[in-house]
């Protein structure tokens, strides 16, 4: 059961815009399902970029149809960004005072996924000349990983964009979506503390995944390494959290579902829900947590982190360990040093025991 046809059938109005789930799958398998009101439409997650851009000569030609950044043409303003207009609908529902109680409304802000795209200003926050190259980079990063790495998620990305000096402009632009994401957000919360909801609204803001810039030697998602799968996690509920607090246990986005279900009181559907309720947390970061968090990518490619160490076993055996506290960027792997051998046989216990089969592959429609 989705989760907005979760809340749906405890009586909740249900109203969505932008990429709340992949675009394929909302597309094309979700179609509105759990739904009261979606936009643009329950058949369509995002509005276009049709008109806004302007041509550039990035690597997309022929290469990759996502692989493409820029500023967008002098005229458009962040209003007419897809983005704005999601944030413009969300806002509007909330302003207008009209929305059936209890609710649950999901804005789904699409960059800084890529392509890269936002109004001038936003690059003009970030002049070229002072764009730093990632301080995790190391040329030589990969000689301690096992090849399966590369087997799992083949990615010429990085090699393509610093051939094409395109390493810093694609930087630039990655920082202009975030800093226009940002400027959305805020106005979203702002928007929500004007309305009559304020004081009886829960908050999340998450992503679903994280992104090298370079760092391991790729560009983009696709890997079990920190940068690709560590994410914000923000929770703002009335009455429990406190503003500013921070916690520092491993938590999962499978976690959303059950906590959101515990915190509004909603029996949550049987055998279906794998995650942990975070609202002890919540209420006190510091509590006990013997708890990891697991990341898959493939069939038997697993990643286990826990509040010190990251471990990755592939599906042929191969394996990686890092240790966080001086290892940030994930530079060296200790997984065939013997003293590390019981740490590994720890994190071992949160390694999946059923191997579910990948599902069926897709092939994108043309755009």
């Amino acid at each position: 059961m989705l989760l907005p046809e979760f809340f749906q059938q405890h009586g909740y109005y249900v109203g969505g815009a932008g990429k709340l789930f992949h675009g394929y799958h909302f597309n094309y398998e979700v179609r509105g399902r759990g739904f009261d009101e979606y936009y643009p439409s329950k058949t369509r997650d995002l509005p276009s970029f049709e008109g806004l851009k302007f041509s550039s000569k990035l690597p997309l030609g022929g290469w990759s149809r996502t692989a493409d950044w820029g500023p967008l043409r002098p005229d458009v303003t962040v209003d007419d960004h897809p983005d704005g207009k999601t944030a413009k609908w969300v806002e509007g529902k909330l302003l207008e005072g009209q929305l059936q109680e209890p609710f649950f409304l999901g804005a789904g802000i699409f960059e800084p996924h890529l392509p890269n795209y936002a109004p001038q200003k936003y690059f003009d926050q970030f002049p070229l000349e002072d764009i730093k190259l990632p301080d995790g980079f190391l040329e030589n990063d990969l000689d301690d990983v096992p090849a399966a790495h590369a087997k799992m998620a083949h990615n010429p990305w990085l090699k393509r964009i610093r051939e094409m000096g395109q390493w810093k402009p694609a930087i630039q632009a990655y920082l202009a979506c975030t800093a226009m994401v940002d400027d959305l957000v805020g106005e979203i919360v702002e928007a929500l503390e004007k309305s009559k909801y304020a004081d009886n609204t829960i908050i999340v803001l998450w992503s679903d995944h994280g992104f090298h810039h370079g760092e391991k030697g790729r560009w983009g998602k696709y890997s079990l390494w920190e940068r690709a799968t560590r994410v914000n996690c923000i929770w703002v509920v009335p009455g429990v959290t406190k503003a500013g607090s921070v916690c520092s246990k491993p938590v999962n986005l499978l976690d959303i579902y059950p906590t959101l279900a515990s915190l509004t009181g909603c029996e949550p559907p049987a055998k279906q829900l794998e995650g942990n309720d975070l609202s002890v947390l919540m209420k006190n970061p510091e509590v006990s947590w013997d708890e990891a968090t697991v990341t898959t990518f493939g069939y038997k490619n697993y990643g286990v982190r826990s509040g010190r160490y990251r471990y990755i076993v592939y599906e042929d055996g191969s394996e990686e360990l890092y240790d966080h506290t001086n290892d940030t960027w994930e530079w060296k792997n200790l997984a065939d040093k013997p003293q590390f051998a019981a740490i590994k046989k720890d994190m071992r216990k949160w390694m999946p025991v059923h191997h579910e089969p990948p599902g069926p592959t897709y092939k994108p429609p043309k755009r």
